[in-house]
Parts: C-alpha cells; sequence; structure tokens
C-alpha cells in the first residue's frame, strides 16, 4: 500500500496518470480478489476438510468382542469405509464484496477544502477500492450486476463465475460523484481530475472473476490399517496413514488415530457363550491434516483437526463366521484452518501483468 500511495507522488508530479491508475488498478484487482477468496473461499473448501474427517473418524469399532483371558491379542486389518456427500456441501452462495454508500466514511480518505469547495483525496486506492464497493452494492440493488444463485464447492460440479458488466462501474461512477455532490449541497464535490482518474481505473478492473471448478465427488472410499492389540478385556487401538495425496478436490491428507476399548458386558452378563451379545466401551481421538492449492487462485488451504470420540456400541456373533454391530457415539471436532491467497494466474493476464504462452 505504502509502494502505490509513494508512486502516486511521483506520477501525479511527472503527469503519468496512465501509469498510476494502471498501479492503483491492480492494487484494486489484488484487494477485490482478495476479499472474494475471503468471502467465499470457505465455503469452497471447507466441505472437503469436514467429509474427510467425517469419513476417516468411522469404522473406530466393528467388533465388541474382546477377549478377557489373561493373555495378550493381536488384530491388524484393512478397515474399508464410504463416506457420502451430501448436497449441501456440494454447492454454496457466492458473494461479492459490497458496501452501502456513507457520506462520512467516504471523507476518512480525505478533507474538505471549504476555500475551493473541493475534496481532497489523501488516500487514492482507499477511496477507489471504498467507491468500487459501493458501485457494486449498487449495481446489485439496481440489478445490473448479477451473483449467481449457486455455485460448486470442491466437490461439486461446475464453476461459476462473479461478472461486472464492461462499462456498468463507469456508469455507476457517474451517478454517484452527482449524488457525492448533491449530499454536499451542490458547493462541494470531488475534483474533476480526480473523477476522471477513478473512472480511469475501474475501466482496467477485470471483468470476470472465475470461481473453481468442482471434481463432482458424491462418495469417498477409504482403506485405513488399523492394529488392535489387548489385554484381559481392554484393547489399544491404533491406525495411521502418511500424508498422501488424493487429487485436486481433497490434496495432501494423513492422520493418526489412538482409541482405547473395554467389554463392558463382562461385568454384568454371563460371557462363556462365544454367541451371546458383547457390549463396550471406547474413547478415541484422532488427529488429521491437509493441505490442499485450490484452481487459478492457487490459494493454499491448511487444516489441522483433532477429532474427540466417545462410543458405546456391541456386537454378536453368528454361527461363528459372521457378526454384527451397531452403536450410539459423540463426537466432537476442533479445526484449525489457515488460507494463503494468491492474485489468480487470470487475473494477472488481465491486468496484463502476465502474457499469456501462444498455443
Amino acid at each position: 500500500m505504502k509502494k502505490v500511495l509513494f508512486l502516486l507522488l511521483i506520477f501525479l508530479s511527472f503527469g503519468k496518470a496512465q501509469d498510476l491508475e494502471n498501479e492503483v488498478a491492480i492494487e484494486l484487482s489484488r484487494l477485490l480478489s482478495k476479499d472474494l477468496f475471503e468471502l467465499n473461499g470457505i465455503d469452497i473448501m471447507q466441505p472437503s476438510v469436514e467429509v474427510l474427517n467425517a469419513t476417516s473418524n468411522s469404522r473406530f469399532y466393528y467388533t465388541a468382542n474382546v477377549p478377557i483371558d489373561n493373555k495378550w491379542h493381536f488384530r491388524f486389518g484393512i478397515h474399508m469405509m464410504t463416506g457420502f456427500v451430501p448436497d449441501r456441501l456440494r454447492t454454496f452462495n457466492p458473494a461479492l464484496p459490497s458496501e452501502e454508500f456513507n457520506l462520512a466514511e467516504l471523507l476518512n480518505y480525505g478533507t474538505i477544502d471549504i476555500e475551493t469547495s473541493n475534496i481532497n483525496i489523501q488516500d487514492t486506492v482507499g477511496i477507489s477500492y471504498y467507491i468500487l464497493k459501493t458501485l457494486i452494492n449498487d449495481g446489485i440493488y439496481q440489478g445490473t450486476i448479477e451473483v449467481p444463485e449457486s455455485g460448486a464447492t470442491l466437490l461439486g460440479k461446475d464453476s461459476s463465475a462473479l461478472v461486472v458488466p464492461q462499462g456498468e462501474l463507469s456508469r455507476l461512477a457517474l451517478a454517484r460523484f452527482d449524488s457525492i455532490s448533491t449530499d454536499l449541497g451542490g458547493n462541494i464535490s470531488l475534483p474533476e481530475e480526480v473523477q476522471d482518474q477513478i473512472i480511469g481505473i475501474l475501466n482496467q478492473i477485470p471483468s470476470d472473476f472465475t470461481l473453481p471448478a468442482g471434481g463432482d465427488i458424491r462418495t469417498i472410499l477409504a482403506g485405513i490399517p488399523q492394529f488392535d492389540i489387548g489385554y484381559n478385556g481392554w484393547e489399544l487401538n491404533l491406525r495411521y496413514i502418511p500424508k498422501l495425496n488424493y487429487g485436486d478436490e481433497f490434496g495432501d491428507f494423513g492422520f493418526f488415530g489412538l482409541g482405547l476399548k473395554n467389554m463392558i458386558s463382562q461385568y454384568f452378563t454371563e460371557i462363556d457363550d462365544p454367541n451371546s451379545i458383547k457390549v463396550a466401551l471406547q474413547m478415541a481421538v484422532q488427529v488429521t491434516g491437509l493441505e490442499n492449492k485450490v484452481g487459478v487462485t492457487q490459494a493454499t488451504l491448511k487444516s489441522d483437526a483433532t477429532i474427540f470420540n466417545i462410543n458405546l456400541h456391541s456386537s454378536k456373533l453368528i454361527e461363528d463366521w459372521f457378526e454384527i454391530f451397531a452403536g450410539i457415539s459423540y463426537e466432537y471436532i476442533s479445526t484449525t484452518t489457515s488460507y494463503k491467497y494468491t492474485l489468480p494466474v487470470e487475473i494477472q493476464y488481465q491486468l496484463g501483468l502476465l502474457e499469456k504462452e501462444l498455443e
């Protein structure tokens, strides 16, 4: 920001208005694109975090039968799980950065000179971005700028774009300048050179901001190795997957799980019959880590989660070869998520910061 303001003073001194407008337009595009990501990024990316954690946390138990003899026992298996993606996690409601115009807020970026009847601007980038957001608000209210009713999360299907029609911002800006002058009694207004400069900046703002496309994911299949070690009615459950890449929709994901189980039915029922119903109480904790880069923005998502689970489950062995089980559980998940945002490549193309390679 300081660099842009410093360049502003230099360019005004030498009359290079066009270069200044380009610099400010680039800065505004960064701010607009960043706000777009902050408004929509979590809704786009968070469902992947929820589905992966929910799926990986399932099938911690599969039997309530824990041997109660005074011998150590060991079990190892690959636990297969299926996670289903509900429709609510496949779409979201996109939003554009917008703000209702307030004259008092405008004066935070400058001062009123009574003698010249002008507003002296002290922060060109700040006032330009504030006006831009109020113009977007006006366009949405008037129906000339449309926000898509729905967009795809990384688990959804089709991409969508937030579009500001070319020239619409300039039209709205001219109306805004007139309203500012009217609100100030008709005697004070933004200097014409400032108005022309803001119009020039707005004309360079990219009109299309494309949101990432989804991968059309409806189910997740996972196989998790689990090792159980037990003694006299108690059992320790261990599961682990190193961080691996699971595609564009999920990125790199890994986790570690630890559980402790006790067969409580031994305390109040006869246990001699191997085919009797067994009941067990289990507590488990799981720590997961996910990192992903998303679409053209290449925004980096890092999400670490800790999942606590306590469950009561039962099982019954049938004919020594088939076992049915069921249970109820309480889960609590704590997630820490961070995002690193990069100006989308397509926006850099529209601003002239990059040149497209010839195909």
